[in-house]
């Protein structure tokens, strides 16, 4: 292949599609990033930069200032336990253990649990991804049946998947922003949707469910965690 056709428009149209029909990207942010991928030889090179170019420009998108919401942060639990035997320095064993014990406790025993033991480590490593639930400003969860979460907002899940998920007051000094096909990535972009809202998929499609505002914000601590923390499978 000539390498004037090693281009992202060429070899990922509908990747391509996403970054530059998104509002929140400038006309020479975008232009940046066509030079940032010039002269590939392959690929698997071309891939590489984008997604490293992706990662340099993340929270680009519009600030929402001062929320008075809370958020909802979901995640796999694996994901979970692998970014608390990680952070924690724990054996997966032990991690599995506490996930447990918060299932077995009581809304406010949970939080208060979250607080105590996890209250200074990070929810994250890098970006997170967080919902507001647009009729409930103190819990993001009140009227949603949490199975459904993960096709509401758009998540690559099979059913029966274990997932996790909790509120989130954003603290003072970290900044909530609408999310741009940067912030997705080239491993998720494909999935996202410019405009602020999820897209839902599968059987949430299906029964004509609507997505929820979504926005992107650097991992704050645990001790930000408000309004229960749920444990369920995906439907």
């Amino acid at each position: 292949m000539a390498a004037s056709s090693i281009t992202l428009v060429v070899l990922f149209p509908e990747k391509w599609a996403k970054f530059s029909g998104d509002p929140n990207i400038s006309p020479a942010l975008l232009g940046s990033f066509e030079a940032a991928l010039s002269g590939c030889a392959n690929a698997t090179e071309l891939l590489a930069k984008a997604e490293g170019f992706c990662r340099a420009n993340q929270m680009q998108g519009p600030q929402v200032a001062a929320p008075a919401f809370l958020t909802g942060r979901i995640c796999r639990q694996i994901a979970l336990e692998e970014l608390l035997t990680k952070t924690l320095r724990l054996r997966p064993d032990d991690t599995r253990q506490f996930l447990a014990q918060l299932a077995s406790e009581t809304p406010a025993e949970r939080m208060a649990t979250l607080h105590a033991i996890l209250g200074s480590t990070p929810m994250g490593f890098f970006l997170m991804w967080v919902f507001r639930n647009p009729p409930q400003a103190n819990d993001p969860f009140i009227g949603i049946d949490a199975s459904h979460l993960p096709c509401q907002l758009g998540l690559p899940y099979n059913a029966g998947d274990s997932f996790v998920a909790w509120g989130i007051e954003v603290p003072s000094g970290h900044t909530l922003r609408v999310p741009t096909a940067f912030d997705a990535g080239m491993t998720f972009v494909d999935l996202w949707a410019p405009g602020g809202t999820t897209v839902p998929t599968g059987l949430c499609q299906t029964l004509g469910m609507s997505g929820f505002p979504e926005f992107v914000i650097r991992p704050p601590t645990f001790a930000c965690a408000r309004a229960n923390f749920l444990q369920f499978r995906a439907q």
